[in-house]
C-alpha cells in the first residue's frame, strides 16, 4: 500500500493522511486532486509517496513529485475534461430520456408513485454504475 504527504517549500508538512493507496501512482493521483482543492500560500510544493502509513517508522519514500501552482492548474483541468468526457454525456443523455419517459407515463397516471420512484431509481443508479465503471 501506497501513501502520500504534502510538504512546502519550507518542509512544513501540509497533509499526511492515513488512506492507502493500491498504486504510488494512485497516491499521486489522490495527492495532486487534494492540491487541487486546497489553498497552499506557497508553491512549489513536494508530493513525497511511501510505501507505509505515516506513523510507520521503517517506511520508504518511493518518489517524489515537484508541483508548482500551474502543474496543480493543469491537473485540474486534466481531471475535469476526464470527468466531462463525451461518453458520460451521452450516459447521462440517455438515462435522462428514460427518465422523461417515465414521468410521461406517471402523470398519465399509467405507474404508480411506488413504481415511478422504483423505476427513477433503477434508471440514475444504472447511469452512476456506468459512469462509475468506466471512470
Amino acid at each position: 500500500m501506497y501513501y502520500y504527504e504534502i510538504q512546502d517549500v519550507n518542509g512544513v508538512i501540509i497533509k499526511q493522511p492515513t488512506t492507502p493507496y493500491n498504486t504510488g501512482d494512485d497516491a499521486a493521483n489522490a495527492a495532486k486532486d487534494e492540491l487541487a482543492t486546497m489553498y497552499v500560500p506557497n508553491y512549489p510544493v513536494e508530493v513525497k509517496i511511501y510505501d507505509g502509513p505515516p506513523d510507520d517508522l521503517y517506511r520508504y519514500c518511493s518518489s517524489t513529485h515537484y508541483m508548482d501552482a500551474e502543474m496543480v492548474r493543469q491537473h485540474a483541468l486534466k481531471r475535469i475534461e476526464e470527468a466531462n468526457r463525451q461518453e458520460f454525456i451521452d450516459i447521462l443523455a440517455k438515462a435522462q430520456i428514460e427518465s422523461n419517459s417515465l414521468s410521461k407515463q406517471f402523470s398519465l397516471g399509467y405507474m404508480t408513485p411506488l413504481d415511478y420512484a422504483r423505476h427513477q431509481d433503477m434508471v440514475w443508479a444504472a447511469a452512476l454504475f456506468d459512469i462509475e465503471s468506466k471512470g
